[in-house]
């Protein structure tokens, strides 16, 4: 995670509305979190709060959000302020935040994937798992192991390899163009990592379930687009769901 790399592209993250974060990653964030009415919610890397108050409209009791850059944070607290929905807000590594409070959910929408190391990604995993209570769930999306590299733009984005190769393994730099259709386009780095590191940290950090949840189109994206125009996500899809039991 860097937040000089988001504290500069702050305004262009934060508006980012492009095909694919409309009409996949929205419904598939919905299905891993299930039911949350009445739940104790922490959202981790929580940006300018976008899927974080998808949590407090479905009825959740109590919403946090983290993230590591300020600039996020306070875009996050200027939509609060204009439509309040009760969240609170802290700017935090997740390394490094401090909350004594155990919570019914932990969700990360794209967080695990800046892990730089093996090593980071389990001690992201640990941290999470000590956010929770004793029967508590961790739900996440993540960068699809299966992706490949693309040569041209797809729903608006492009994720590259930064070495220029043609296939992603453990620890390779992404890079994801964004290009939407009247907004000023640009990037941002992640990292990758197989379905069997994900595995290996969550379980090594005490999670004993784990279930991995395939992107799900949107009824509304099926019927303004066609089933046909979503046929290339699905064979090479960025994103995937992650739910992980204590």
């Amino acid at each position: 995670m860097s937040k000089e790399q988001y504290d500069k592209i702050a305004d262009e993250y934060s508006e980012m509305l492009n095909l694919t974060k409309r009409y996949v990653l929205t419904t598939t964030f919905k299905k891993i979190i299930g039911d949350v009415e009445n739940k104790s919610v922490l959202d981790l890397g929580c940006g300018a709060g976008y899927f974080t108050r998808i949590l407090a409209t479905h009825k959740a009791k109590e919403v946090a959000g983290v993230d590591i850059s300020p600039k996020l944070i306070q875009k996050a607290v200027d939509h609060e302020n204009q439509d309040p929905l009760g969240i609170k807000y802290i700017i935090g590594n997740v390394f490094e935040v401090k909350i004594e409070k155990k919570f019914d959910l932990v969700t990360a929408a794209y967080l695990l994937n800046y892990s730089k190391t093996k090593q980071e990604l389990f001690e992201m995993c640990s941290r999470i798992i000590g956010f929770l209570d004793s029967k508590g769930k961790f739900c996440a999306l993540t960068t699809n192991p299966t992706l490949k590299p693309m040569k041209e733009f797809e729903y608006e984005r492009r994720f590259v390899s930064v070495d220029k190769k043609s296939f992603f393994e453990d620890g390779d730099r992404i890079r994801c163009d964004v290009r939407e259709k009247g907004k000023k386009p640009f990037e941002f780095i992640s990292y990758y990592w197989s379905k069997e590191t994900y595995e290996k940290c969550l379980k090594k950090a005490g999670f004993k379930m784990i279930n991995w949840v395939e992107p799900i189109i949107s009824k509304e994206g099926i019927d303004k687009y066609g089933k046909e125009y979503w046929e290339k996500y699905q064979r090479n899809s960025s994103s995937i769901g992650l739910i992980c039991m204590k």
